[in-house]
């Protein structure tokens, strides 16, 4: 990791510092109770702190990170946007889509993002601008543009 990313891994342990894990029948978004990829997810990240799951299981559920109650999300995204820093293209370059992806349009996500506070914003608005400007991301791009026109960012 560059220093960079070093500086943007510690700012997202700083603002998500005091998330905990909820419990595991609030894991998941009421809609996605009956998807067997969502409940393997459920099973995965029960109980763990997001520092505990491990780059593997991220990239295993990436794609389930939209079956994420609005707790869950607050508790277990902080996990993926450091995951989404690494330099291993394979990983976390699929990683980093499925992240940016989770973040908007807002009418999608307005419930998960709004159980963030003003600092855990502000920490993913950074995450979003290193993904734009070092990693040439054009839809992180576009979700920071959304967020810098919306109530959610303020």
């Amino acid at each position: 990791m560059s220093l960079e990313t070093l500086q943007l891994a510690a700012a997202i342990g700083v603002a998500f510092a005091d998330v905990r894990p909820p419990t595991k029948e609030h894991v998941l978004h009421p809609g996605y109770a009956t998807s067997e990829d969502a409940l393997e997810l459920r099973e995965t990240f029960d109980a763990r702190h997001w520092l505990d799951l491990m780059p593997a299981a991220l990239f295993r559920h990436r794609e389930m990170l939209v079956a994420l109650s609005g707790d869950a999300y607050r508790s277990f995204i902080a996990a993926y946007l450091v995951a989404a820093l690494g330099d291993d293209e394979g990983t976390a370059g699929d990683l980093r889509h499925y992240l940016v992806t989770s973040l908007g349009p807002l009418g999608e996500s307005a419930e998960r993002l709004s159980r963030l506070d003003a600092r855990q914003r502000e920490t993913i608005g950074r995450v979003l601008r290193y993904l734009a400007e070092q990693r040439s991301m054009t839809l992180a791009a576009e979700r920071l543009a959304s967020w810098s026109d919306s109530a959610i960012h303020r």
